[in-house]
């Protein structure tokens, strides 16, 4: 797969970690990015930048904006898919020393994203033949790797759903239940992540406007920016950064709060705002 500066695009290699407190790049908040991703609309040190083509009910087949809406709305559905994948990655790199469960439990909210991935591409297809043919392709070869991972019985049966049937009633029994999970592996959803990354690089080449209008440009960084406010209605996670609230553990919450623009800075015995050691 081609090499570029934007981490949101499917690849098989590891996130990059920056800064001293170990934390991938992709999931820090600043500096201030650039996002297609309408879940992301609000929130701080994100500009969004949602187009209107996208917007609005999906056209009936008949219609003529049919095509160009489901071609808009599926290479940003795949852009947001490609860039919690990234996230998804960011988290195994800070837990790699975490316990096999944990390991596995986010790979298999990877493999959620992947098959999300397979349902853009379906609807995908239907936007043009020249679209159709190379999806077809793509198909073929992820069929091999889900009869070889079990992948679409892991997402269905252990981790978007628990049960065996489609209508949530019936069990899976729980030596199938193991043997799903041990198919959640590195290398497993390696194998998947480098085909769709080929994938990605040919659909550059067939819709180049479009890609590099969600693929590209999602989260690309903003020069000269360095804060931008949320929206008034924007809620945020946790309405307090402060683990005593949180969790009942004392934690001072300048430190906590060190280097946030949205929370004001009380001064140091130094008189300077924030925490020293590292935290200016």
């Amino acid at each position: 797969m081609q090499s570029n500066n934007n981490e949101h695009e499917l690849s098989a290699e590891l996130v990059e970690i920056t800064n001293l407190n170990g934390m991938p790049k992709v999931l820090e908040k600043l500096p201030v990015r650039i996002t297609v991703n309408p879940l992301r609309a609000g929130e701080p040190f994100r500009m969004s930048c949602i187009t209107p083509a996208v917007v609005g009910a999906q056209p009936e087949k008949r219609n003529p904006n049919y095509a160009p809406y489901i071609i808009h709305r599926e290479f940003q559905n795949i852009a947001v898919c490609a860039e919690d994948i990234e996230h998804l990655y960011a988290l195994l790199e800070m837990a790699i020393n975490a316990s096999d469960y944990t390991l596995r439990l986010i790979g298999k909210y990877i493999i959620i994203e992947l098959h999300s991935i397979e349902s853009c591409l379906k609807n995908l297809k239907t936007a043009s033949p020249a679209l159709k043919t190379l999806v077809n392709e793509y198909e073929g070869k992820l069929n091999k790797l889900d009869e070889k991972h079990q992948f679409t019985k892991i997402r269905n049966k252990i981790a978007a759903h628990r049960h065996d049937d489609g209508n949530n009633s019936i069990n899976l029994e729980m030596l199938k239940q193991v043997d799903l999970w041990r198919h959640i592996t590195n290398d497993a959803i390696r194998e998947y992540v480098d085909c769709l990354g080929e994938f990605q690089d040919k659909l550059q080449n067939l819709h180049p406007h479009e890609y590099g209008r969600y693929i590209k440009q999602n989260g690309r960084p903003i020069a000269g920016v360095t804060a931008l406010a949320p929206q008034k209605d924007y809620v945020p996670f946790f309405k307090v950064l402060n683990l005593s609230e949180l969790f009942g553990q004392p934690s001072p919450p300048d430190e906590l709060n060190a280097g946030d623009e949205n929370v004001p800075q009380k001064e140091n015995e130094q008189g300077k705002a924030g925490i020293d050691n590292g935290h200016k």
